[in-house]
């Protein structure tokens, strides 16, 4: 499983470690790794990007979006989650991820050898 994590400014754990925002995204990548762990060898990648909507201004305007991208032919799943910290955003974010995560493996697994049906769940 891959994981990483970007600001809107382009800046990743690696880019700057030691810098505020480098903590802030090396704590969104420990927390994903931990939600989404379990999961491991079905996830392929893990791509997290951290917005400030408002920029100075402050208010809920940190916005992470989660794209997790399964192994299988499976649809990718996307979560956005809102908050005032970005820290507190990415937690509700990581769990929101590993209920639909689990949400999707369940449905592969009911709908084994029946075709198409995972992408009309409704049908």
């Amino acid at each position: 499983m891959t994981i990483r994590i970007r600001t809107a400014t382009g800046t990743d754990t690696r880019t700057a470690p030691d810098s505020p925002t480098g903590s802030i995204l090396q704590e969104a990548e420990r927390r994903l790794q931990f939600a989404l762990g379990r999961f491991a060898a079905r996830i392929r990648s893990v791509d997290a990007r951290l917005v400030d909507v408002n920029g100075p201004r402050g208010g809920v305007d940190q916005v992470w979006q989660v794209i997790v991208r399964l192994t299988r032919r499976a649809p990718a799943v996307v979560i956005e989650e809102a908050g005032t910290h970005p820290g507190a955003a990415i937690g509700r974010a990581a769990d929101r991820a590993a209920q639909s995560v689990s949400r999707v493996l369940a449905r592969l697994r009911r709908s084994r050898g029946r075709g198409l049906r995972l992408l009309a769940p409704w049908a």
